[in-house]
């Protein structure tokens, strides 16, 4: 039988979390056919043969013969997929009961919108769920085209992420050169461009969270930044960027530009901090009278222990004043 939706998931040294993630898939409250494809990117560890022991005709199990990478083992994944709508998964991450139910009734029941996706709650490497963690979504309509919105920051949590067909398809493949989550966001962003989305208000996915990692060397390597800069000309420069002024693109490199400075400033990297933020300032002089701006910025130029000496001081000052006016 044909399979109505097509779940992937792709692993890499995750025999301690993978049999979850397949079962957290086989498990779903869904009663329309679906299979799930797992791509076992070449593991050194055990996660090929604790999948292999799952029985269930729905499941397959695909090894590459090289370790191929995150990215071309995510696009290899879609290759194998059947279904009209896809989703995909890490390993380590898991779908809760409902996912399927919940985004496959919203895309059956809006035939415009190309991909679906809700919130999440987050997992860490000893399985504690923090269910106070949400994405973050800005204040947008529960529908609507959300490429502006997604220029800006990339807010959707890519397990909670339930595509069409066609849509995958205007988005993929996932680029090589984008890694550590850039390749979703630059992915989401050419779908967006031409399909409306729809969020889900619930959680729909268990989403891990590990200590330090690879966020941490994205931004420490220069990565993140590097990566950042090419995907904002691509979509505002390299294609057709019309539906955005010279303006609005000065303040989006800006954003993006504070954004690292203020990373960077979190690891104590004081010149790259700086460097950021004057070329947020170029790009967006506004940020002149943006105080939640300027301290950073000031900081990065006196140096961290100085900035924090001042932030300490300007803290203990409020504290003292409090007790004073309520006098």
């Amino acid at each position: 039988m044909q399979p109505k939706v097509s779940l992937l998931l792709t692993a890499y040294n995750f025999e301690a979390y993978i049999e979850a993630a397949v079962r957290s898939l086989l498990e779903q409250d869904f009663d329309e056919p679906f299979e799930v494809v797992v791509v076992d990117d070449c593991s050194p560890d055990r996660t090929a043969e604790v999948v292999a022991a799952i029985r269930d005709p729905r499941l397959r199990l695909i090894r590459n013969e090289v370790n191929l990478g995150a990215t071309e083992s995510a696009n290899r994944a879609f290759q194998f997929a059947r279904g009209k709508y896809i989703a995909r998964l890490d390993g380590d991450d898991r779908w809760l009961p409902h996912f399927l139910k919940e985004t496959v009734r919203a895309l059956d029941e809006n035939p415009e919108v190309g991909l679906v996706y809700g919130d999440i709650h987050t997992l860490d490497a000893q399985d504690r769920v923090d269910e106070t963690s949400s994405i973050q979504r800005p204040d947008l309509p529960p529908k609507g085209f959300e490429f502006k919105a997604l220029l800006e920051r990339y807010y959707i949590c890519a397990p909670t992420i339930l595509a069409r067909r066609e849509a995958w398809n205007d988005g993929l493949p996932f680029p090589e050169r984008f890694k550590t989550g850039l390749g979703d966001w630059f992915v989401t962003l050419k779908i967006a461009r031409k399909w409306p989305f729809l969020y889900i208000p619930k959680p729909l996915a268990l989403y891990r969270v590990h200590s330090g990692g690879m966020h941490h060397h994205f931004i420490k390597d220069g990565t993140g930044e590097r990566n950042m800069q090419a995907i904002l000309r691509y979509f505002l420069y390299e294609t057709d960027g019309q539906e955005l002024s010279a303006a609005e693109k000065h303040r989006l490199f800006a954003l993006h530009y504070r954004t690292f400075g203020n990373g960077y400033m979190a690891m104590h990297m004081d010149r790259d901090a700086r460097r950021c933020y004057w070329k947020a300032l170029r790009n967006h002089p506004a940020y002149l009278f943006d105080t939640g701006f300027l301290f950073p910025f000031f900081g990065s130029l006196i140096g961290q222990q100085s900035y924090n000496a001042l932030k300490s001081l300007i803290k203990n000052g409020k504290r003292t004043a409090r007790p004073l006016a309520q006098q």
